[in-house]
């Protein structure tokens, strides 16, 4: 028995009910299939490029710099990276308060 097979054990009517992160699955990934097809390493400064060749720095830029533009920031006044999930979003930002308020 394969890995898969267990798969269609879950009950897609409750998953597809369900609201709220991680559980909601009525969400079509295909659009993002091309770039599973990719190891992209985004260790370190999106602005400053990376050491290892194959990266994601630019597709971050491209994100921050879309988010700058919507909320009307200039290129000089902002900073960030893409995470690989909420909890490292959050984390990062409990990291970024503390340093700011610790300045004070």
């Amino acid at each position: 028995m394969n890995v898969t097979h267990n798969c269609f054990c879950i009950d897609q009517e409750k998953s597809i009910a369900i609201t709220g992160y991680p559980t909601n699955q009525d969400f079509n990934y295909d659009p993002l299939h091309p770039l599973l097809n990719f190891h992209l390493n985004n260790a370190g400064d999106p602005f400053l490029g990376s050491s290892f060749s194959l990266n994601s720095t630019t597709f971050e830029v491209s994100v921050l710099n879309w988010f700058a533009s919507m909320w009307e920031i200039e290129k000089n006044e902002y900073w960030g990276y893409v995470t690989s999930g909420g909890t490292e979003g959050n984390l990062h930002g409990i990291l970024v308060g503390l340093v700011f308020l610790n300045s004070k």
